[in-house]
């Protein structure tokens, strides 16, 4: 709303016209064309219905409804906000923690903060402060309220003011993207439409665009923050919600985190001509329709609503049912506030609330806090607004006139500023009862990983009190603590900030110096978490080094100090250096060295390449270097696979060998670790085993062949792990089949053919044993000996062929066995002009005229690719006939008749079939004329019988 009071100028603000569409007559003849009329009419009554409900409510006298809230994709993570705007950026450090408390304590959870844009024209709202924001979210977080950050402008979309606005934002939003979870970013409060012809106005295009780059941008730098998208008839066309339903602009947002947005007022000017005019029931009907409004709004953009300011100022006219405004219509005179309500408001604020309240729609009051005090003139003292109570001859503020609360609670939680690691923190919960809560709330805590807390106490509170819990970590770092009160089904959480400090100790050890000199190392302390305590360092000394005083002894928060120390002796010594604040203590260690200290050396031979299966040994070398006389161990590490033997010496005290044995059953290369220790002294080295294996295989692994045919497979040797070793190759056959290897010896890798036969049917097999060294590897390869069989040959019986015309036919053949070689077809007895093809096996003749009358025969033969001595062998006559016109000499030929696609003896068959049909119709046909002569007989026998009778009578 802000500064814009002077309302009565508006544009047109109806509603709009209700169209009505009316159904063409029907050509349809009788009863029905005017069923089909009545059916059109019924379907678009109910769609003007359905439409007339989601725009508007009903503005012809009748009782509004109400739209069914059907739950939003991802809505029941959106919070539900109830609270109060009107309050300045500028209050916060005056009277807004004032308004907060008196917020919770009516059991509200939400402040709506406004500045002025610096972009657009300007709102009597007051700059922005980065540091009143910081006190303002301070305050909303110290009472776990929501707070709505409002730029309080109105023309900042535009595209003359929008670049301005999105950089006066981001810096805005960059500062406190992590300060507070309970944020909510209203980038602009009532951006102005050019519907109505406003020339700085903004299409709906542009307005989803501008809120777009608006999410974009705040995105883009990391904030997930609830923002607040505005209907773009938010302010200009208000009171006409069938416009207000299509002007919900349409954004993405990558967090889904967005709220449409709707500021709700009765507007006196337009909704006293509405309805039955300025009345309650004409408020219920406007309440219904911007409820409907925003149950619309939900389903066609997919997001929760909220409104950021409304209540039950009339904006302008002058009512009759004034109870607190500029215009007194009883006595002509007003109060001077915009707070101000009739009767008929005070209606439709009670009805919409109670609407939103249902729905679990958030709405924030208008107003309260400075906007009150400041603009609108009010009495003294008025600071808290439509929430003033009465007072002389102030009726006090509208919202006191709303109906009270039901009963809650509201839950918070303290802690201390900071403690050290280790210590307890002691949190304090406080539960205030409201609206006459007197219920029992249980505590229950949600720790944050690293977090150990005791037991609340005590674990429930009835109606209101305070209860504390005790929490502590090792570990420095800032943790959260959500306390959450359960009281039937109400329940409210808090979250708690623990901060947890440490600090942090390092020391160089120095270069080695000559005995007699002094060294110096460098202690450093750092800060962890915020750590601000004094630190105080000692040094533990070792006998035979002489040191100074650590310098400074002590560090507040961090620093560095200085330790130097000298000795007569060559030796390394080592300084235990010890830092402590209160309960907190660490250490760090530093090395003085002097001179060259005595030593020794470690070193160990690597074996060459051994088979798996066999043990190899490695040299362990120890030299003491510098008059070193201690005692050395050694040690060893071994990896996964590798077994060793123990070693034969592991306590050494002087220059001297001493081996280890190992072996691996898998071919690998395998690092052992070598470890010599004498006191601080610790020296290591590898040694490296590497084992190798060789593979065999045959391909195929089972061989089908016909007895007497020789089949071969292929054994391959394949090397492991780098394996270059000779091996041996031998093949043992069972008793019959014979059984040769190409090759008996094969060097790293390679292959040899095994060749097997065998002169009778059965099953064998060959055992092929490779050797190297202690390494034998075998395969098993399978033959299955089947019986010979001949080829199976097939071609047509005897053939016809006529002069002139070509015969054609096709020759297969097979192995039936499987098992034998590949099928080859020949033909013989072929004269020049036939043609036999043994690839397809295809056959051709077209005979002369010189051929009639001649009977060629022609034999096939299939032979088996493997053994030539097995073949089969089938004859084909082929009879030449003359052409049909000239029959061929010494009389009729009824074999020449026989078509090319017949053979003889079918042929015959079908003039055996001709004859029978012939004859089968003849004698049918010799038998009905007997019956019909039959027939005349009997007739003329029985008119000579009548005539007898004629003559007799």
């Amino acid at each position: 709303m802000g500064d814009l009071l002077d309302r009565t100028g508006e544009k047109d603000l109806s509603l709009g016209r209700r169209h009505r569409a009316s159904a063409e007559r029907s050509s349809w003849p009788g009863s029905k064309r005017w069923l089909k009329s009545i059916l059109i009419c019924l379907v678009i009554l109910l769609n003007g219905l359905l439409v007339y409900q989601l725009a508007q409510a009903n503005i012809d006298g009748k009782r509004a409804t109400t739209l069914t809230t059907t739950p939003l994709p991802g809505s029941s993570s959106a919070p539900v906000l109830t609270g109060w705007g009107g309050i300045q950026l500028n209050e916060a450090g005056t009277d807004m923690e004032a308004h907060i408390q008196l917020f919770q304590s009516l059991g509200y959870n939400a402040i709506r903060v406004s500045f002025e844009s610096p972009c657009s024209s300007p709102q009597q709202e007051g700059s922005y402060s980065a540091s009143q924001l910081q006190t303002a979210i301070s305050l909303a977080q110290k009472y776990n309220f929501w707070i709505i950050i409002d730029m309080h402008g109105y023309y900042d979309i535009y595209p003359t003011f929008q670049s301005c606005w999105l950089s006066n934002w981001k810096p805005i939003v960059q500062q406190f993207l992590s300060s507070y979870s309970r944020i909510m970013w209203e980038p602009e409060n009532e951006p102005q439409s050019s519907y109505y012809g406003d020339p700085e106005g903004v299409s709906l295009a542009q307005l989803s665009s501008g809120y777009q780059a608006w999410i974009n941008q705040a995105r883009s730098i990391g904030d997930n923050h609830w923002i607040v998208v505005a209907n773009g008839c938010i302010s200009t066309c208000e009171s006409s919600t069938n416009v207000a339903a299509s002007m919900w602009p349409t954004v993405n947002d990558t967090a889904g985190h967005v709220f449409i947005d709707w500021h709700f007022y009765m507007y006196y000017p337009y909704w006293s001509t509405q309805g039955t005019g300025w009345n309650n029931a004409t408020a219920e009907l406007a309440a219904t329709g911007y409820y409907n409004l925003l149950e619309s709004g939900m389903q066609a953009t997919g997001w929760p609503a909220i409104n950021t300011e409304g209540g039950a100022d009339y904006i302008g006219g002058c009512p009759p049912d004034v109870i607190l405004g500029p215009c007194n219509p009883s006595s002509g005179t007003g109060l001077g506030t915009c707070d101000g309500y009739t009767l008929t408001t005070l209606h439709f604020v009670q009805k919409l609330i109670t609407l939103y309240n249902s729905a679990k729609i958030s709405w924030i009051g208008w107003p309260a806090g400075s906007w009150s005090t400041n603009v609108c003139n009010p009495p003294s003292g008025v600071s808290y607004g439509a929430l003033q109570p009465a007072s002389g001859l102030f009726p006090g503020g509208w919202a006191t006139k709303l109906a009270p609360a039901s009963p809650d609670f509201t839950i918070s939680a303290s802690a201390s500023s900071g403690v050290n690691a280790g210590q307890s923190a002691p949190v304090t919960i406080t539960v205030t009862g409201k609206n006459g809560f007197t219920g029992i709330v249980s505590l229950a805590a949600s720790l944050a990983s690293g977090l150990t807390c005791g037991s609340i106490t005590p674990s429930s509170l009835t109606g209101s009190g305070t209860a504390t819990v005790s929490c502590n970590t090792n570990t420095a770092g800032t943790f959260t603590l959500t306390v959450t009160g359960t009281s039937g089904s109400l329940t409210h959480s808090t979250t708690v900030i623990l901060e947890f400090r440490d600090f942090a100790i390092t020391a160089t050890s120095p270069a080695s110096v000559p005995p007699g000199s002094s060294a110096q190392s460098t202690i450093t302390i750092n800060p962890l978490n915020g750590f601000a305590g004094t630190i105080l360092l000692t040094d533990n000394t070792p006998s035979g080094l002489t040191c100074g005083v650590v310098t400074p002894s002590s560090i507040t928060a961090s620093g560095v100090a200085t330790l130097s120390c000298s000795s007569t002796a060559q030796k390394v010594y080592t300084v235990t250096i010890t830092s402590t604040s209160g309960s907190l203590t660490h250490t760090a260690a530093a090395s003085f060295t002097f001179g060259t200290p005595p030593d020794f050396i470690i070193t160990a031979s690597s074996p060459g390449v051994v088979d798996v299966g066999s043990s190899t040994t490695s040299t362990i070398t120890v030299t003491l270097i510098h008059g070193f006389t201690g005692t050395i161990t050694l040690t060893g590490t071994l990896p996964s696979g590798l077994s060793c033997g123990p070693i034969t010496s592991t306590n050494i005290s002087n220059n001297s060998t001493t081996v280890i044995s190992c072996s691996s059953a898998t071919a690998s290369t395998y690092v052992l670790i070598m470890t010599g220790t004498s006191g601080s002294l610790t020296h290591s080295t590898t040694i490296t085993f590497t084992f190798v294996d060789f593979g065999i295989s045959a391909s195929p692994l089972t061989l089908t062949l016909n007895s007497g045919i020789s089949g071969n497979s292929t054994v391959t040797i394949t090397p492991v792990n780098g394996f270059m070793g000779r091996v041996t190759l031998t093949a043992t056959a069972s008793s019959g089949l014979s059984a040769m290897l190409s090759t008996g010896t094969i060097s790293g890798s390679g292959t040899a053919t095994l060749a097997v036969s065998a002169a009778s049917p059965g099953t064998y097999s060959v055992v092929i044993t490779a050797t190297s060294g202690v390494l034998t590897r075998m395969t098993v390869v399978t033959v299955d000996i089947t019986a010979h069989i001949l080829p199976v040959i097939l071609v047509p019986g005897p053939q016809n062929a006529t002069v002139g015309t070509s015969l054609q036919f096709t020759v297969s053949a097979s192995d039936s066995s499987g098992t034998g070689g590949t099928v080859v077809l020949s033909a013989t007895g072929l004269v020049a002009n036939m043609a036999f093809d043994p690839t397809t096996g295809a056959f051709s003749f077209t005979p002369s005229s010189s051929q009639a009358g001649q009977v060629f025969v022609v034999n096939f033969t299939a032979t088996d690719g493997n053994d030539p001595s097995w073949a089969t062998t089938e004859t084909v006559p082929i009879h030449v006939a003359a052409t049909v016109s000239q029959p061929s000499p010494g009389g009729v030929c009824l074999t020449c008749l026989v078509p090319k696609e017949f053979s003889e003896s079918v042929w015959l068959l079908v003039l055996g079939a001709l004859i029978g049909v012939v004859s089968s119709v003849a004698l049918h046909t010799i038998k009905a004329q007997a019956e019909f002569a039959g027939a005349r007989r009997r007739l003329r026998s029985y008119q000579n019988m009548e005539l007898f009778q004629r003559k007799g009578n």
